[in-house]
């Protein structure tokens, strides 16, 4: 009977962290509002996922005479305005570019905000390739707990073959994977180190924040040890990649700090330099929200921009 009262408490919590898109319908939600920048919403179609979204910032004083880099990031809903972001609560990437631009980022990326739709969310961001190294009597068990079959390959086609060509026919962008950048949370994390193995041509750096390493059961290690074995065999080695992980210290980031340590010693083997081409930051009193990753984002643009002229 406790075992039970424990799995059920796992459960609410698994469909909780899955809350980060926002539940709205997609039509309800208005384009957000910045005070730096200028945002344009685009709606690409697709044959691999449903439609949903696309929130392009673009930089103050954008001059299409030039080129910039490209930053893609998931759960795009929540980046910019409170009017669209759970709780009213938005990274406020708008702001932290502001405060960036003139000191420690020469020239700030377009950042492309791709929506994610609450119901769909665990399956769209759930990295297909990794299933091969879940044991075959755990693989329905886990597969249970998803919102919908897996579906990280088809995401990342959107994203890789409808959204990245829409970008770029519509904006001065820089070509090769040196200037696309694609970052997420939580399990958005995991899909972003998941585009930069599976699409190590297109995408050179991944910022990846309370990198959401266990599967629904906060204290299995079944997934935790399957993306293991996945990046021993698919982690692009170091030359145009780099790296940013952190992990906090509160709520369900404290359930990812084992694992983020044995993450480490394989980005190590792979041949990145820590604070060169990787770096991962263990925070004090910070936690898994968009306010905390907001708090936070600059310095991982920091790193991950360092060099851009």
């Amino acid at each position: 009977m406790i075992r039970i009262w424990f799995l059920a408490l796992g459960m609410l919590f698994f469909l909780v962290l899955n809350s980060c898109g926002q539940d709205r319908p997609q039509e309800e939600l208005p384009v957000p509002e910045v005070s730096w920048g200028e945002i344009h919403r685009l709606n690409p179609p697709s044959a691999h996922i449903s439609p949903r979204f696309v929130d392009v910032l673009l930089p103050e004083g954008y001059d299409s005479l030039l080129q910039y880099p490209v930053l893609y990031m998931q759960d795009g809903q929540m980046l910019f305005d409170s009017a669209t972001a759970r709780k009213n609560q938005p990274w406020k990437l708008a702001e932290i570019l502001a405060k960036m631009t003139g000191e420690n980022l020469a020239r700030p990326p377009i950042v492309v905000g791709i929506h994610s739709h609450a119901k769909g969310r665990s399956a769209e961001y759930f990295p297909n390739a990794v299933l091969d190294y879940v044991p075959s009597d755990r693989l329905a068990g886990i597969l249970s707990q998803l919102s919908g079959p897996p579906m990280g390959n088809r995401y990342l086609k959107f994203v890789v073959e409808d959204v990245k060509p829409l970008v770029d026919s519509l904006y001065s962008t820089y070509s090769g994977p040196g200037n696309n950048y694609i970052a997420g949370a939580g399990e958005g994390a995991i899909i972003a180190l998941y585009a930069l193995c599976e699409y190590p041509d297109i995408f050179g750096n991944a910022a990846c924040l309370s990198t959401q390493w266990t599967g629904p059961d906060l204290e299995d290690d079944v997934m935790p040890s399957a993306h293991l074995e996945y990046m021993r065999k698919n982690l692009p080695a170091p030359g145009e990649h780099k790296i940013y992980f952190d992990c906090g210290d509160q709520g369900a980031d404290v359930h990812f700090f084992v694992h983020q340590q044995e993450v480490n010693r394989i980005v190590m083997a792979k041949g990145y330099t820590p604070a060169e081409n990787w770096i991962t930051r263990y925070l004090q009193n910070a936690g898994h929200s968009e306010k905390a990753w907001g708090e936070r984002f600059d310095f991982a643009l920091e790193f991950l921009f360092k060099g851009i002229d």
